[in-house]
């Protein structure tokens, strides 16, 4: 039985695709603008916890962040910081922007691949929506940037491969070596997969590897050294390596302080690797899955130096973040999360290969149903949490209850907000804040080898506030509720 004969006018139009540059630059900035909009609507009005306020606080006095660093990113931030008079509004605010020109070199990326507007369109914002990729759209964190720099990288490759320009190439090797300067992590798990897809381009592929090797070694080179000027205007805080110099560079950028290869054993690994399957599914609505494996089908059969990319790509990005002990893991995978969406909308070129005049429309109301999906499932959520300053209130209250002159002990998360109010808002410059650190730190006032002992060392002298009770610290002292989970210290007399 024949399909409808409206059936095939329906795929005859969802596989137009925009004529010309401009018409294409007109189509693909359609998605980045709605999901900007959104991003807006949703965006958080304060500070975040942990990297949040920590990253905030540095691109406002353009200094130098946590070990490996994010130089490019303070950079980029600083006039944002100096357009409004909040900072934390203003780089959440960039994290929006940044995350909005991803879903457009996505949309670009899919023209260059497709052709199909259609496609270009939802899959797009498909992915601006999913749970894992929206929240760093509305937040300080440096994945947003990241995600606009990758995206650039892959459409300046694929671009590449179209036209064999040098220039397009040259210019992904430059975008690709500027976004390590963004996220460190690029340097280990991207680069061999844009380094495959170059060895794979054909005769004189290695005169090729060449050339982006170098251009992104120097651009990278280049990116990661402008750690050492930022120290100089605002070193790190709360670090082991606070980079006085050249000599601390590698050990800085290489994150001593914080090994990450360390083997957890398999308790940890098969409940994680669990709980990340079902986070990936759900990001893609679980259908999404599906579609993502039939895309990377098509690229395999089609073009294998495109599939060998993709592949590579998830294998190095999600693989290592499943094995990455930390509790943000799955919000590091972003790039992941980026080239799955892409293969997502590689399976409409796999169904319009297969003549089937209801797959297509099909396709395109499942990939709308996706984009809708999230949009109306997280929007209210998110929209009430952009009301609300619950950090900025616990953070103020905390402040105003501690006693004068107070030692103030507290993990990274809550230290660096307290940090950004007193440093930006001159909020009781008479408390001393530190680290709960199992390990030295370097801050303004010196170096702190052990946070114990200088809370034994000064407890006598001045008062002493804590964020919980430790069993080391249970035989000498009893612990005062001072506000939440506050506690003041009371010296035990003997």
């Amino acid at each position: 039985m024949r399909a409808p004969r409206w059936l095939f006018g329906a795929r005859a139009w969802l596989s137009r695709q925009p004529r010309g540059w401009a018409s294409q630059l007109a189509w693909a900035a359609l998605p980045g603008l709605v999901a900007f909009l959104v991003y807006f609507l949703t965006l958080e009005r304060e500070v975040g916890w942990a990297d949040s306020a920590e990253l905030a606080l540095q691109a406002y006095r353009l200094g130098a962040t946590h070990p490996p660093g994010a130089p490019v990113y303070v950079l980029l931030a600083r006039p944002f910081t100096l357009a409004f008079s909040e900072a934390a509004f203003a780089t959440n605010l960039l994290s929006a922007a940044s995350a909005s020109l991803a879903v457009t070199w996505m949309s670009l990326t899919l023209l260059e691949l497709a052709g199909m507007a259609s496609v270009a369109l939802l899959a797009p914002l498909g992915f601006a929506f999913a749970p894992l990729v929206w929240p760093l759209a509305i937040m300080t964190e440096v994945y947003g940037l990241n995600l606009a720099f990758f995206g650039a990288a892959v459409y300046a490759l694929l671009h590449w491969r179209r036209t064999r320009s040098s220039i397009w190439l040259m210019l992904c090797a430059v975008i690709f070596g500027v976004s390590i300067g963004v996220s460190t992590p690029n340097l280990a798990l991207l680069t061999p997969a844009f380094l495959l897809a170059v060895a794979l381009s054909g005769p004189g592929w290695f005169r090729r590897l060449l050339l982006f090797g170098g251009l992104a070694v120097l651009s990278g080179g280049l990116a990661l050294s402008a750690s050492l000027f930022l120290a100089r205007q605002a070193p790190p805080f709360g670090t082991a390596y606070p980079l006085e110099g050249l000599v601390d560079l590698p050990a800085y950028v290489l994150c001593f302080e914080c090994p990450t290869v360390v083997w957890k054993g398999a308790d940890f690994y098969l409940p994680r690797v669990v709980e990340f399957g079902r986070l990936f599914a759900a990001n893609y609505a679980w259908v999404g899955v599906l579609l993502g494996l039939v895309g990377l089908i098509w690229a395999w059969r089609e073009q294998r130096d495109l599939g060998a990319f993709f592949t590579a790509l998830l294998v190095c990005d999600l693989g290592y973040m499943a094995y990455f002990p930390s509790w943000e893991y799955y919000r590091m995978a972003a790039p992941a999360y980026y080239t799955f969406a892409v293969c997502i909308a590689c399976s409409a070129l796999l169904v319009r290969q297969a003549r089937r005049g209801f797959l297509l429309p099909l396709l395109v109301l499942l990939l709308a149903g996706m984009a809708i999906f999230h949009l109306l499932s997280q929007y209210p959520e998110k929209r009430e949490r952009a009301r609300s300053q619950p950090v900025t209130r616990f953070a103020l209250a905390s402040l105003q209850r501690f006693p004068p002159q107070a030692l103030v002990v507290s993990e990274w998360g809550t230290y660096t907000v307290l940090l950004y109010f007193q440093e930006l808002h001159g909020a009781r410059p008479d408390v001393l804040l530190i680290e709960r650190a199992p390990r030295r730190r370097a801050y303004d006032f010196g170096w702190v080898e052990s946070y114990r002992e200088l809370i034994r060392g000064r407890a006598a002298q001045q008062p002493v506030v804590v964020d919980r009770r430790e069993a080391d610290l249970a035989g000498e002292f009893d612990f005062q509720p001072v506000y939440k989970r506050w506690l003041l210290l009371l010296p035990r007399v003997p």
